[in-house]
């Protein structure tokens, strides 16, 4: 019996941090956090309300304290972090670094109840045989405000608390800094979160029976680390995830559902710096339109009257869809991408595949801002992917954006260049059209069959405009080649760029009239 309610401290708590969670008050060696649940053993209770107030902070804080790992998403990025640094006790070292940033953030907000709480378990700590516990209690004595002699504790005090840098980064920074602590050899002589037996169970007090001292065998609840190996969409944010390992820089496994998220969200990244760049200019061709009563319902631009204005008032903030859109029209323009997926520019076997990645790099990203300002426009576009031959293909469409994205993201560099099979498909699907149409061919330069896809490029830029981007790279003096004489005589717009050279603001202004 206590002389207190530990459900109605643990809400207060709950109440105080502004989150929810379940409280559970089983048996254990040690208090615990897991994914919506909190478990604190009576025995903790028992310690006083002051203590279990503390315990709740402590359990709690792991789900409100950012990156202590506050979110599952967050908890997967450092686990992947510590993986690639080479830790092989990964959940031991997380929920000491987690344990730390938790404590040091409570005795800065909390100190009435926190410092007795943290006093308690640095004695304990400071007398282990363990490298790793001791490692805690002397930075508990460095959160207490007394001086440590621990190398390593002060440097992992300053990463913690000190640096301003991004949490990833410490993070990689720390996983270096004790590396040589948190090793199989050391699990195995004082084991590891989640491990079995302790000298704290059955004993109220907490105190180490038959002088006994605590290790990290003794922590045997620890916070739970999920895998990215094995991915549950139903419980993760995907989005969330991708932009947590994005700012840990890592990139998520080829071909997978995830490394495609990451993707996009680059590229949309940088979308928006390309657009800001180019808003940044004035344009008259921006000049807003309004729409009027009376006008096709189709043409109200309702998200952007929002934007600009907050309010909708038919005839004087009301925007008419459009402005920059491909044909300048309002969503009846059309655009055609004839994308090189080849690896044939590069020469040398030891370039080949890194050259190869920069160039389908800059091909993506300018296929991609096409595609996005279609979608923003709601503008119709077809694409095709080719390198020996066609790789992929979605016929021109109103709605299938997001297909044509998903295509751009898992282009592939392989094969030769030949053309005349996809300007051929990218022909019959313009053909018809009524309107002009902006055709796009991005490709390395290095064109087999140019001669024989001549006449067919002829036709296409009779339907509209065809824009011709030359990826390449620069000779032995350090320039770039000349643009085929056949495609300056039938009057094409051509760009050469280097290899890795970003074009997609070249690629934008060609598209709006």
């Amino acid at each position: 019996m206590t002389d207190f309610n530990p459900e109605t401290v643990f809400y207060e708590v709950l109440k105080d941090e502004g989150v929810l969670l379940e409280l559970t008050t089983h048996p254990a060696h040690t208090a615990s956090f897991t994914w919506g649940m909190v478990n604190i053993p009576l025995s903790d209770a028992k310690k006083g309300r002051d203590f279990f107030e503390a315990q709740s902070r402590h359990e709690v804080g792991h789900r409100v304290v950012p990156y202590a790992p506050s979110t599952i998403e967050r908890g997967m990025a450092a686990k992947e972090v510590a993986r690639l640094e080479g830790i092989e006790d990964i959940p031991s070292f997380l929920n000491i670094v987690y344990d730390l940033m938790v404590d040091g953030r409570n005795l800065l907000e909390h100190p009435k109840v926190y410092r007795l709480y943290m006093e308690y378990y640095t004695r304990q700590y400071l007398e282990s045989p363990d490298s790793r516990m001791k490692l805690l209690g002397n930075m508990g004595d460095i959160l207490l405000g007394r001086k440590s002699n621990s190398t390593t504790a002060n440097q992992l005090y300053n990463l913690l608390f000190r640096d301003s840098r991004n949490f990833y980064t410490r993070l990689r920074q720390i996983a270096k800094i004790l590396k040589s602590l948190f090793t199989s050899k050391n699990k195995d002589k004082y084991g590891g979160y989640g491990g079995s037996g302790s000298p704290l169970e059955n004993n109220p007090s907490g105190d180490s029976p038959s002088g006994k001292k605590p290790t990290l065998t003794d922590m045997t609840n620890p916070v739970e680390l999920p895998n990215i190996e094995s991915i549950n969409l139903a419980e993760i944010d995907l989005t969330e995830l991708a932009r947590e390992l994005q700012e840990a820089d890592i990139e998520g496994e080829r071909k997978t559902r995830l490394y495609e998220v990451q993707q996009y969200l680059k590229l949309m990244d940088r979308y928006v710096e390309v657009t800001e760049s180019r808003g940044s200019r004035p344009n008259a061709s921006e000049e807003v339109e309004i729409w009027r009563v009376g006008d096709d319902p189709a043409r109200l631009d309702l998200v952007d009257t929002i934007q600009r204005y907050s309010v909708v008032i038919p005839g004087v903030t009301t925007l008419k869809k459009g402005r920059g859109s491909l044909s300048g029209s309002g969503g009846s323009g059309s655009v055609m991408l004839i994308l090189d997926n080849s690896m044939s520019t590069i020469v040398t076997h030891v370039d080949k595949r890194k050259e190869a990645k920069r160039i389908i790099d800059t091909i993506r990203e300018a296929a991609f801002c096409i595609t996005e300002t279609a979608r923003r426009n709601g503008d119709e576009i077809g694409a095709i992917g080719f390198s020996t031959n066609i790789k992929w293909c979605v016929p021109m469409t109103f709605t299938e954006y997001h297909s044509v994205i998903n295509q751009i993201i898992k282009m592939e560099p392989r094969g030769s260049t030949n053309l005349q099979g996809p300007a051929s498909w990218a022909l019959t699907q313009i053909n018809y059209k009524p309107h002009a149409v902006t055709t796009f061919l991005i490709t390395d330069g290095e064109l087999e069959d140019l001669n024989v896809a001549i006449p067919l490029l002829d036709e296409i830029g009779n339907k509209g405009k065809l824009v011709v981007f030359l990826i390449t790279g620069r000779d032995k003096e350090g320039n770039l080649p000349a643009i085929p004489q056949s495609l300056v005589d039938r009057g094409f717009t051509v760009y050469v760029i280097e290899a890795g050279q970003g074009f997609s603001e070249e690629a934008l202004e060609e598209i709006v009239v």
